[in-house]
């Protein structure tokens, strides 16, 4: 057979030469056309959708952003795995598409779909940047000598941002951890736990030393004993380094919402009779100006309003507050008030608590999750007939004082980073703001959670 096959050869050279000829045009023109990568993208075509929903527990994530996404996002053609994965304040739902599908024509798909979606105001739903899972993450960081944080944050955004856009094959340049606050006020800051402007304040008012005694000193005229466990004159105390009582927290809010007077708490001891008619003599106060704890009180019902307390607005009523959760989540707290009245609530675990754990709830617990709901429905019954009231409007102490925003820097940076991001990372929920420690006085609550029943102190 070979020996035939050679002879064929051999006889039919011509035959022979024409055939290599021809495929060695066919190898070249397919060798020219083959798309060579030294890491081939074999990943599938995948899109995120990522939805904020700040200061709501991954229940209600679950319920009000991710299962009416799943339902419309359900049945796109070509569709073939989905997957989601909620958090507090946080929804994620990865699409996976068959092989073939176009992403531009997958992106518009699922674009039009969330669309039609009926969320939450506060919800809003966005994909993520067209990248692969192969593609590389570059960081950088910007440092100088003679600008401070402001100016930097500033050329990030303005700068350095914009031109790193302009590099072919960027997808996107995220700040670290998604956090783009940028410049903002004491309102925002209080309403979305921005610790760090609070945290430089107090290093201001600090100033020139290094103790923090302005606040420990407005703590306790609130209404804290000055033997409060922690409550020192240390600089970060800002951040909820002592651990108060919530009956002393409770008289503390309650101090806020009276405009300024505190009043010394009290407690019926016994009621011996069926008739009840008493009427305790009020020790009260004047310890904060009433234009000062109106500024105050408008900046704790942004935190109602639009920040990690938002669920108290079910009330129908003004309200104001701040939520509140330790590092690791060893103990959560909701201290807050009406124009009549003020409670605190705190829940930990054991005796010396450890990270809290509820039976069949998945999230993180914070300030803004069971806290909340013990305080939210204790005031709706508490409330229960009295009149609605509204709380005294902003004054605006300092405001004429204020220096005006920036305007941007229209200049280039000498120094630019020679590292890009082509792929984002994922943004994350903005942290509680303070973060107190548990009290001393417990009762047990169901799977084992310490949960104290709100201490509530009368407005005077």
């Amino acid at each position: 057979m070979i020996d035939r096959f050679v002879e064929l050869c051999l006889n039919r050279r011509a035959l022979v030469w024409l055939i290599v000829l021809v495929v060695g045009i066919f190898g070249y023109l397919s060798w020219q056309a083959l798309a060579i990568e030294a890491y081939p993208d074999i990943a599938d075509v995948t899109s995120q959708v990522i939805t904020q929903y700040p200061g709501h527990a991954a229940e209600e994530v679950e319920e009000q952003v991710t299962v009416p996404l799943e339902r419309e996002l359900n049945g796109i053609p070509g569709l073939q795995v989905m997957r989601s994965h909620s958090t507090f304040g946080l929804s994620l739902i990865t699409l996976v598409f068959r092989d073939g599908i176009d992403d531009y024509w997958a992106r518009q798909r699922i674009q039009e779909r969330i669309a039609g979606v009926d969320l939450p105001p506060s919800a809003n739903p966005g994909l993520d940047p067209l990248t692969s899972p192969i593609g590389e993450i570059y960081r950088y960081t910007l440092q100088s000598t003679f600008r401070d944080e402001r100016e930097l944050r500033e050329l990030q955004e303005w700068v350095v941002i914009p031109r790193l856009k302009q590099v072919t094959g960027v997808a996107d340049v995220t700040n670290f951890g998604g956090e783009q606050e940028g410049r903002i006020d004491l309102r925002r800051a209080l309403a979305h736990s921005v610790n760090t402007v609070f945290a430089h304040l107090n290093v201001d008012l600090a100033a020139p030393g290094n103790k923090g005694t302005g606040t420990r000193d407005a703590a306790i005229l609130a209404g804290l004993p000055e033997n409060t466990a922690g409550l020192t004159d240390n600089i970060n105390n800002i951040l909820g380094t002592a651990s108060p009582r919530a009956i002393d927290m409770a008289n503390a809010y309650a101090t806020i919402a009276a405009q300024g007077q505190r009043a010394t708490p009290y407690i019926i001891k016994s009621v011996t009779s069926q008739t009840i008619d008493y009427k305790a003599s009020k020790d009260l106060k004047t310890v904060f100006p009433k234009d000062v704890t109106a500024d105050v009180t408008d900046a704790m019902t942004q935190v109602v309003k639009y920040g990690t307390g938002s669920k108290a607005n079910s009330l129908g009523r003004p309200a104001a507050g701040k939520t509140g959760t330790t590092d690791d989540s060893k103990a959560a707290w909701f201290d807050g008030f009406t124009p009549q009245l003020a409670a605190a609530v705190v829940m930990y675990q054991g005796e010396k608590p450890t990270t809290i754990k509820v039976d069949n709830f998945y999230g993180e617990v914070t300030g803004g999750t069971f806290p909340l709901d013990v305080w939210t429905a204790f005031m709706d019954g508490a409330l229960q007939g009295a009149p609605v009231v509204d709380f005294p409007p902003r004054v605006g102490v300092g405001d004429n004082t204020l220096p005006p925003p920036p305007a941007p820097p229209t200049q280039t940076a000498t120094q630019t980073p020679s590292t890009t991001t082509p792929v984002p990372t994922t943004t994350r929920p903005t942290p509680t703001f303070t973060k107190p420690r548990p009290t001393r006085s417990r009762l047990p609550g169901p799977t084992g959670t310490t949960t104290p029943p709100p201490t509530t102190v009368p407005v005077p």
